[in-house]
């Protein structure tokens, strides 16, 4: 067994290792800045930013990448090839096209709670909390049952069942735009993921909606979305698109709370005190969301669905 590294591997980039942690492969990784705890491992391959926190006993997979702005409490399992993630909105220059420096980025921090899980492959997008005890598993081409072809590659292949406008609202420096997208669903049945046997298949509803023509420069949207609802008709699976569309307000709702009241700075121990304080903050946070609300309400396929019959022999709108 390898013995722990001492901190003479990074002289002069002030990383802190715990007592007992252990870095495999030291001359394959790249460590700045930070602080990894006691007993945890650190495969190779693997970037730790400054300032970015591991706690105790944790195991930090090959091929990961930690940055700045990452606080990992105790006894995490991090997977092969996890990508954290400080920016919601990167840019490599400003809005004049200047190169952006330190002054024009500000860390959107995350933290995972202990005793979490991610798998591998998985990116972990700015400003979240993953839970105490949360199992996080990447996103892949589920396999069907009675079908050669993945989830993902199944969908696809169904034919367009309607179009819907859904309103996009600004990222960084693009306006907000109504998007025409394609939309498909069907019913699928997910063979059960690896572990114990005597798992049952699952049957779940697909929506799959892809920008027809994104504008120039601009990444095309694509959601595939997964739900036990019925989705039986164009209508209702432009209904879950639009109920999916109401994750913007209440990301933008959390982050006012978390960023401009920093309510979780507070560390509260019970429930009580974090409703008295909760109740304080709900009523600053709102009027700083409410100028925004117009815009995120009409996030969803608003206006016209225009829903096809089979080989295109018919129209039928609905407002």
């Amino acid at each position: 067994m390898q013995q722990p590294v001492p901190r003479l591997l990074w002289d002069g980039c002030d990383v802190k290792l715990g007592s007992g942690a252990r870095i495999f492969y030291p001359d394959l990784v790249n460590l700045y800045g930070c602080t990894v705890g006691a007993e945890t491992t650190v495969g190779p391959f693997v970037e730790i930013q400054r300032n970015a926190v591991v706690g105790a006993r944790c195991r930090i997979s090959s091929h990961s990448f930690i940055c700045e702005g990452i606080t990992i409490e105790d006894e995490v399992f991090v997977g092969h090839g996890v990508m954290f993630t400080n920016d919601i909105y990167p840019r490599a220059t400003t809005d004049s096209g200047a190169v952006k420096t330190a002054a024009d980025w500000q860390v959107i921090e995350t933290r995972v709670r202990r005793r979490a899980s991610i798998g591998s492959n998985a990116t972990i997008l700015a400003g979240v909390t993953i839970g105490e005890g949360a199992l996080v598993g990447a996103v892949h081409n589920r396999k069907l049952l009675q079908e050669c072809l993945g989830l993902k590659d199944w969908i696809v292949s169904r034919p367009v069942a309607a179009v819907v406008s859904v309103r996009i609202p600004r990222r960084g420096a693009s306006p907000a735009r109504t998007a025409a997208m394609e939309l498909r669903y069907g019913t699928v049945t997910l063979l059960p993921s690896k572990g114990p046997k005597g798992r049952a298949a699952l049957a779940m509803q697909v929506v799959h909606i892809v920008e027809q023509t994104p504008r120039k420069a601009v990444e095309p949207v694509e959601w595939f979305l997964l739900t036990t609802c019925a989705v039986d008709t164009p209508e209702q699976a432009a209904e879950t698109v639009r109920w999916y569309t109401r994750r913007w307000g209440i990301e933008a709702f959390h982050r006012i709370l978390k960023s401009g009241c920093r309510i979780e700075d507070r560390q509260l121990a019970t429930e009580a005190r974090i409703e008295n304080c909760l109740a304080i903050d709900l009523v600053v946070a709102w009027p700083e969301q409410k100028p925004h609300l117009f815009d995120w309400t009409r996030g969803g396929c608003g206006g016209t669905v225009r829903a096809w019959a089979r080989a295109g022999q018919h129209q039928t709108t609905r407002q």
